[in-house]
């Protein structure tokens, strides 16, 4: 998040005053490693950060104009004016009809470790029953790092799989780029 150019200029910089200024065995040796290393590291940054859409830029203002009640957690909308998923209550089909939420929500929870009785083990077990619902999953296909390109589910509580096929079809047209899979886990599944 910090503005990290000035710094790797200055210290890339040094870096090669220090190799010239001593060049030996020694300084070619560490030349090459940090080279192998940043070469990588420069790649992967790359992917992660490349300008391709962020999901959480389309995917709020089409869900939130589909007439639906929607609730939104807080890593799947920049928008702090919409409903936000609470930490501690969980919206049922009674209140909403849609929950979006995102990787950066769910992928905190091992769900394979049955927990009991801890509010950690509460949200494991809700975003569990989350996933077990048809649901989309709006990705931009780049690796998920910290906060950077999250997947982004938007889970039909009412359990509505044409409402997310209205849904997945806007998606597609207002960002090509962005992938989008239907997840019903219905018997008649549509993965």
């Amino acid at each position: 998040m910090l503005p990290l150019v000035p710094l790797l200029i200055i210290l890339g910089s040094s870096f090669i005053y220090e190799l010239s200024s001593r060049w030996d065995r020694r300084g070619a040796i560490a030349a090459i490693a940090v080279l192998l290393a940043a070469v990588p590291a420069l790649s992967m940054s790359l992917r992660i950060n490349s300008p391709d859409v962020d999901p959480r830029n389309v995917v709020p203002p089409i869900v939130a104009a589909s007439g639906a009640r929607v609730v939104f957690d807080r890593y799947s909308d920049y928008q702090l004016s919409r409903t936000i998923l609470g930490l501690l209550s969980r919206p049922t089909k009674d209140v909403a009809d849609i929950v979006v939420t995102s990787n950066l929500a769910y992928d905190r929870f091992d769900f394979s470790v049955p927990r009991k009785g801890s509010n950690s083990a509460k949200r494991a077990a809700y975003y569990r029953e989350l996933s077990s619902r048809p649901h989309l999953d709006v990705s931009n296909g780049r690796p998920t790092l910290a906060y950077f390109n999250p997947v982004v589910r938007i889970v039909a509580l009412d359990g509505s799989v044409a409402r997310l096929e209205k849904i997945a079809a806007d998606i597609r047209t207002a960002a090509p780029g962005l992938t989008v899979r239907l997840i019903d886990s219905a018997p008649n599944s549509k993965e």
